[in-house]
Formats: C-alpha cells, sequence, structure tokens
C-alpha cells in the first residue's frame, strides 16, 4: 500500500514539475477534498441497479477500519443476482481525483467492478497526498420481502379449565384476559416470549363478556351485562359503568372516530347501531331492520350482525379512517357473509354483501379479521354448520370489496402443524408483529397456543422478532 501510495505522490510531483517549468510564472493550488458526493452502479445485466439508491456516510466507516460507507438504504430485491462475469460500472462523483482504487487495483471511469464481493473504495484527491476510504456494501435481502415468518411462542401456565380468552393490544402490551368459570385473571407480555401477571382481577367480574371486550385510545370496554359496562386503561382495575339507555347491549363492535360502536335491542327484539364517547351516554345511528327505509339513505340492513362478527379499524393509504365489520350473525340467529365498512363524516355504513359471491366469501361467524400491510386479513371462524375450514385465510386489497384466498408467502407453512381455529385473539404491536393467540379447535376445545409473524419487509430497521 506504501508502494502505491508513493507511485502516486511521484508521479503527481514529476507532473507538477514538468506544468510549472512551461508556466514558471503561475502557482496553483490543488484541491485537498477526497471525498467522494454520489455513488451509482450501472449494469444491463442487473437491472435493479437502476432503481438503486446509494448513501454515502462520510463517518460511517468504522467497523470496516475505512473512513466512510457506502450502500443501498433499500436493498436489491430477493434472490437478484450480482454476476462477476458481467459489466457493473460504478459512477462517481468526486469534488477533486487524482488517482482511484478498487481493493487496491488502479480504477478508471468504465471499468466494471464485482461486488459480488465487499469493496474498499479509496480516493486521492488532486493534491496526491490525501485520501479517504469507503466500504462499499451493494446489500441484496435475504429473504423474500413479502413473506411472513411464523414462530409459536409460549402461552400461559394457567391451572385452571379456560371457559373464555381473550387477547388484546392496548398501551404497548399484548394483555391476554382467562376466564375459569369463577375469576378472569390477566397476563401480559411484548413478544409472547415469556408473560407477567397471572393474578384475579377483583374488579372484573367472572359474568363479563371477554369476546365483547374492545380497544378505544388506550382504554379497554367489555360488557358487564345488558346494562353494564366496564372500562380500564391498565387490565387490573376496572370501573363498571351504567349505561343511560333504555335499550340493552348486546354486542360492541369497535372503538373509532373517538366513539364506541355497538349493537343494542330493545324490549321488543329490536336491533340498534348506537355510539357513545364514554361508555355510559349513547345515541342512535342505525335501526337494524328491514322494515325501515329511513335510515341509512333507503339502505336495509337485514343482513347486519348483532354478534360473533369480526371488526376492526384502519387507515388506507388514500382516504378517511375506516370501521369494517364482516360475517357473524344476524338479528334471526342465521350465520351471514354480510361485509359492512363505515367512514366517519358520511355518516353511512356500506354493505358490500350484494356484491361479493357466496362461493367465493362464504357465510362466517367468529373470524378474526386486522388489517396489516395495506390490506384486510381475515383467519378463521366457522361456517352456517359450525364446521372450521382448513383453509381459512382471506385477504383483500380492497378495502373489503374484493376477497383472494389465501398467500402462501403469509399463511402458516404446513410444516409448522398449524391447527384452523375460530374466536381466536389476533393484534398488530407497534413493531408489526402479528400474535395470534388462543382460540377454539374443532372439537370446541381451547387452543392454548401464541404464534408471532412478521411480514420481513416490515421488520426492516427494527427490534428483532
Amino acid at each position: 500500500m506504501k508502494q502505491l501510495k508513493y507511485l502516486v505522490i511521484f508521479l503527481f510531483t514529476l507532473g507538477l514539475l514538468v506544468f510549472n517549468s512551461c508556466l514558471s510564472n503561475s502557482v496553483t493550488n490543488y484541491s485537498d477534498d477526497a471525498r467522494v458526493y454520489t455513488f451509482a452502479i450501472k449494469s444491463d445485466s442487473v437491472p435493479a441497479f437502476a432503481k438503486a439508491k446509494f448513501t454515502v456516510d462520510q463517518t460511517g466507516g468504522n467497523a470496516y477500519k475505512t473512513n466512510g460507507l457506502i450502500y443501498n438504504v433499500d436493498s436489491l430485491p430477493f434472490k437478484t443476482k450480482l454476476y462477476g462475469h458481467f459489466r457493473a460500472i460504478p459512477v462517481i462523483s468526486t469534488y477533486s481525483s487524482a488517482a482511484m482504487f478498487f481493493d487496491k487495483k488502479a480504477y478508471k471511469a468504465g471499468d466494471s467492478i464485482d461486488f459480488r464481493t465487499k469493496q474498499v473504495f479509496l480516493n486521492y484527491a488532486a493534491n496526491g497526498t490525501d485520501t479517504m476510504s469507503y466500504y462499499v456494501d451493494v446489500r441484496v435481502h435475504k429473504v423474500e420481502p413479502d413473506s411472513i415468518a411464523w414462530q409459536l411462542r409460549t402461552y400461559p401456565s394457567f391451572g385452571s379449565a379456560e371457559t373464555a380468552q381473550k387477547a388484546v393490544y392496548c398501551n404497548d402490551l399484548v394483555m391476554l384476559f382467562l376466564n375459569n368459570g369463577s375469576n378472569i385473571s390477566l397476563y401480559t407480555t411484548t413478544d409472547a416470549k415469556s408473560w407477567n401477571g397471572g393474578s384475579t382481577i377483583s374488579t372484573l367480574p367472572a359474568s363479563a363478556s371477554l369476546q365483547n371486550m374492545i380497544v378505544l385510545n388506550n382504554v379497554m370496554y367489555v360488557i358487564g351485562d345488558g346494562q353494564t359496562i366496564y372500562s380500564s386503561s391498565n387490565g387490573t382495575s376496572w370501573n363498571k359503568i351504567t349505561i343511560s339507555s333504555p335499550n340493552q347491549l348486546k354486542s360492541l363492535i369497535a372503538g373509532y372516530d373517538n366513539k364506541l360502536f355497538a349493537v343494542m335491542y330493545d324490549s321488543s327484539n329490536n336491533y340498534y347501531v348506537e355510539t357513545s364517547s364514554d361508555g355510559a351516554n349513547w345515541s342512535l345511528q342505525y335501526a337494524i331492520a328491514d322494515f325501515d327505509n329511513s335510515y341509512n339513505n333507503g339502505n336495509k340492513f337485514n343482513s347486519f350482525p348483532v354478534s360473533d362478527f369480526a371488526a376492526t379499524t384502519f387507515t388506507p393509504q388514500t382516504g378517511s379512517p375506516k370501521l369494517m365489520l364482516i360475517g357473524g350473525k344476524d338479528k334471526t340467529g342465521n350465520t351471514v357473509n354480510s361485509v359492512y365498512t363505515y367512514m366517519s363524516g358520511t355518516g353511512q355504513w356500506m354493505d358490500f354483501s350484494t356484491e361479493i359471491k357466496a362461493d367465493s366469501f362464504p357465510a362466517s361467524k367468529n373470524a378474526s379479521l386486522i388489517w396489516y400491510d395495506d390490506r384486510l386479513m381475515l383467519w378463521g371462524g366457522t361456517n352456517a354448520s359450525g364446521a372450521i375450514a382448513k383453509d381459512t385465510l382471506l385477504c383483500s386489497k380492497t378495502e373489503g370489496y374484493i376477497w383472494t384466498r389465501r398467500d402462501t408467502l403469509i399463511n402458516f407453512p404446513k410444516v409448522l402443524n398449524y391447527k384452523p381455529r375460530t374466536k381466536a385473539s389476533v393484534v398488530v404491536d407497534k413493531y408489526n408483529r402479528i400474535f395470534m393467540i388462543g382460540g377454539k379447535d374443532a372439537s370446541g376445545n381451547f387452543i392454548k397456543e401464541a404464534w408471532v409473524g412478521r411480514k420481513n419487509k416490515l421488520g426492516f430497521g427494527l427490534p428483532a422478532m
């Protein structure tokens, strides 16, 4: 390396002497700036290079014993091949340069470099003395970005037989509530590798309907009975709320637009959608009836579910946040394939059911629904006859209008022996991890499992799963 440096200095000095002999009266100051300002790669053999954007970090090379680091923040697509025998030509912008080297080999503009191995780029400033070295890291995705890697984690050791279970995500914790018929206990976790808690909750009666637990603004709400709701921000201390409505609570739908949405019914078994900002005071939104066309601009709600539905809220890439309600039982007890969406500002529910074919989207109840990576994902549940289908994952990239069968990149591989289930709790945390907890199998037994998965591309730069 020293010989190379001396050679550059000798050639530069010789050229300077010759130049000065011709212009003895002129003095030229040569730049000492050897920094690289931009970096790109051209290659007809690797089209992905055309879209690759490289970052030049002037001080990030300490780990590589260089001054700086050159790398592409967004890795090249999975399985991109960096051919050694094809041309990959760097395009380098510097303020000044007397000589350039890639891995101690002289480089001139237009030369091809083999980027299958990491390269060290060295640039001599125009003064022939000052240098900057860069570790060049051409990054390629080592996993399929759109696939989900699922892991079976731990489930709490609950000493009693379970009669109900429900998990929610609240205040950066996955909270799992387990009922043994006499008491409800709480377990919490951040990763399902270990669980905390397990103590009995004294302020939440065992009669509370865990299946009807929802979260609004980091506060949990659950139905106690037809006239009471319990609320809590930490899961251990619950407040009893008596509702000021002549109607009875049937189901909590979701927390949306700073309001609780619920299904209620009156003494004549007429059903309604009502909303509340505090859990106590409720306002009628719509009547769930096929005989009254004065609501929802004349749309009939005869297929609107009153229980056992799947619900979620989401914010699409364009447009306002929405509330989605899928499947469940209608007011007559029939299992429906309904798909309803509600958007604040419009004040209207939209029914996609009439546009969806029953064979592609069969009636179901007690499924699990989430919004993940700009799509709706619907798992599990049972059909009208109570059977759990083996192939239960449906996805929609059109906000519930069109549904497709499972994507092999995100579904559970058969080798994991995942059990199809109903009534599972599925939540997404702040690190884009999906938690699928519990549920019931085809025989009606509670499943004591906690699965965790994350789409690979949504985990870059985040803590390990």
